[in-house]
């Protein structure tokens, strides 16, 4: 069984201590919400967010045992927040991903995806978008391929992908 949580954004600061694949009263898998959803929802691919709020394809990727964001990433959430409440996809929700590279235990890198999906959500709440049409799930380091220090560095990131209506 994969371990995913997809958790709506203003419920997951009260979950602040979420691990591994705990159940909780409000944390659901992402899987479990997509297939209760199939037939309303679709997930577009990440490249939709850059391609319809009209932003370049650069990335960026967290440091070692890390969930601070940069003045970049925070700019750039800007955009997309600004996207978000004002622009192509005013009104729809979004899925905010956390990975991590393969160093800590599976539980502790789950928790480290939390927080760097958190940071992003807290950063774009404080951009306007509604907590509500913010979610959150951790994929920790079930999709770690790096096996260098260059390859680990790009495992640490956070994926942004559109929740939308059919």
């Amino acid at each position: 069984m994969k371990c995913s949580t997809l958790v709506p954004f203003s419920f997951a600061l009260a979950l602040v201590p979420l691990v591994g694949c705990g159940s909780s009263s409000t944390a659901q898998r992402y899987d479990d919400v997509v297939a209760t959803r199939q037939h309303d929802y679709d997930i577009e691919p990440e490249g939709e967010v850059l391609a319809m709020c009209g932003l370049d394809n650069s990335r960026s990727y967290f440091a070692y045992d890390s969930s601070a964001l940069s003045a970049d990433d925070q700019a750039l959430l800007g955009d997309v927040g600004r996207c978000l409440t004002s622009g192509r996809l005013q009104g729809r929700s979004i899925l905010v991903t956390g990975y991590t590279d393969q160093e800590g235990t599976k539980n502790y890198n789950l928790e480290l995806g939390l927080a760097r999906s958190r940071a992003v959500a807290t950063e774009l709440a404080a951009r306007g978008v509604p907590q509500t049409r913010i979610y959150l799930r951790s994929r920790g380091e079930d999709r770690a391929k790096g096996d260098s220090n260059a390859g680990r560095a790009l495992d640490r990131k956070v994926e942004l992908r559109v929740l939308a209506r059919n």
